[in-house]
């Protein structure tokens, strides 16, 4: 694991929006063609933002009244959920490897898909909200899940506020970079890695505490966002793994950025500073 001040890759690209419109989805078990604001290279934060802010909540997803039948969005990682089980930790358990490694003989995979993954089963959406359920133990069969009370995802969500940079504690710099998002039927998404420098900035001197990063899409569902997380010394701490049938096998950035540490003569002394720098190549989370 890389900590925030050792040398990291990545160069940024920017983003620019292009919005694609359709119709907003009805319920119903039906799929939902809906308004998706796309990133595109060049594009600043504000413009990220904008582009999810006009991608409509129920862009590609499924919805129905049957809770079997709706989109289901799997979210693993300490950001999202911690495993009971110590040994399935620092398994990388996201990809096809979710349903191949860390089922012991005791439990079956839905057992283990409940301790290992944050899972979201779409009611209905709209372009303003979605309401979902998750699941909270197995039927007395052991064959399905038994679900709690529906939850509303929307717009004043808490993760939804981070991954954009909106928390009550807002990044001094940001730096963007393009990212792809490989499913499992050979799909590639376009995405973006967004890192969020947090500190003071006075007179253009840097002072960094800490960092941030997320791969975010609006080319998959918002509510499937944020696809992959990084805390402040660089360790993943989410990713997502599924979006209905399709896994998340791979996720590429191609560029990102380390901090270094350097004197500015200032008024007569020598002052510390930060400068954010890209490394320029790619890497994989």
């Amino acid at each position: 694991m890389r900590a925030l001040f050792t040398k990291l890759p990545l160069a940024i690209l920017g983003l620019a929006i292009l919005t694609s419109c359709g119709k907003d989805g009805e319920s119903g078990g039906s799929s939902s063609a809906s308004v998706q604001g796309s990133i595109s290279a060049g594009a600043n934060i504000d413009q990220i933002r904008h582009a999810f802010n006009s991608t409509s909540l129920s862009h590609g997803i499924t919805q129905s009244s049957d809770q079997n039948y709706g989109t289901s969005i799997y979210h693993g990682g300490s950001y999202f959920k911690v495993p009971s089980d110590s040994d399935c930790k620092s398994v990388d358990l996201f990809g096809i490897d979710l349903f191949e490694l860390c089922f012991g003989s005791h439990q079956s995979p839905l057992e283990r898909e409940l301790d290992l993954y944050e899972i979201k089963q779409v009611n209905t959406a709209s372009s303003s909200e979605v309401r979902f359920k998750e699941p909270v133990g197995l039927n007395n069969y052991g064959q399905g899940y038994v679900y709690g009370s529906e939850q509303v995802f929307n717009r004043s969500n808490e993760r939804y506020k981070a991954m954009l940079g909106l928390k009550n504690q807002r990044p001094v710099e940001v730096r963007t970079s393009a990212a792809k998002i490989t499913l499992s039927n050979g799909a590639i998404k376009n995405g973006v890695y967004v890192e969020y420098f947090f500190g003071t900035k006075q007179d253009n001197i840097l002072n960094l505490t800490s960092k941030e990063a997320y791969v975010l899409s609006t080319e998959l569902p918002v509510l499937a966002n944020p696809i992959a997380v990084e805390n402040s010394n660089g360790q993943v701490v989410c990713k997502l793994g599924k979006v209905g049938i399709l896994i998340v096998t791979q996720i590429k950035v191609l560029n990102y950025h380390y901090v270094q540490s350097e004197n500015s003569w200032v008024n007569g002394f020598y002052q510390p500073k930060h400068i954010i720098k890209s490394v320029g190549r790619e890497k994989y989370l």
